[in-house]
């Protein structure tokens, strides 16, 4: 089906990248995400979140990082830059930065189940079981999480398992 876009609009120019990539169009996602860049507004969050995706996708990861704390000090609330960053600071191995982060994500948004997932296995990284089932039950509580969301929905399941004292309620 056609998209009318605004070929004026970087958030436009970015959504189509995004769609053309889940149909498995990557050269065409990459060519609107390369005009996304050229049309950011440096004040809006959801331009600076939107480019910190696109350097990431191109391997820029201290791009992303800088372009998601750009979109943080713009929009604090915006859930969607915080899980980023945790991710970030996760995937590097700083696990105090991953929790402060994923941490923020949900005072921002407690309905950010990802946030929620990411602070379990956090908790269990560092040896506190008792918090990581409870964010892992914390996630699992989310409604219709089978299909963005499926591989997630059976890990936690497997860790909530493991982690439950034996016995208890689940």
């Amino acid at each position: 089906s056609a998209v009318a876009v605004d070929p004026r609009s970087a958030t436009a120019r970015f959504n189509l990248g995004v769609v053309l990539k889940d149909r498995g169009d990557v050269d065409g996602a990459r060519r609107e995400w390369e005009a996304a860049t050229t049309l950011i507004d440096p004040s809006s969050a959801t331009d600076r979140f939107n480019l910190g995706v696109i350097l990431k996708d191109r391997g820029d990861l201290d791009g992303a990082q800088r372009e998601w704390q750009a979109a943080t000090a713009l929009d604090p609330a915006d859930p969607r830059p915080l899980l980023q960053l945790g991710t970030l600071a996760a995937t590097r191995g700083d696990l105090a930065t991953a929790e402060g982060y994923y941490r923020s994500t949900v005072a921002a948004d407690p309905a950010t189940p990802l946030a929620w997932f990411n602070l379990g296995r956090i908790y269990e990284r560092t040896e506190r079981p008792e918090q990581a089932l409870a964010a892992y039950r914390r996630f699992l509580a989310f409604d219709g999480l089978d299909g963005e969301y499926g591989a997630f929905v059976a890990t936690a399941r497997e860790r909530e398992a493991s982690l439950a004292p034996r016995g208890a309620p689940r």
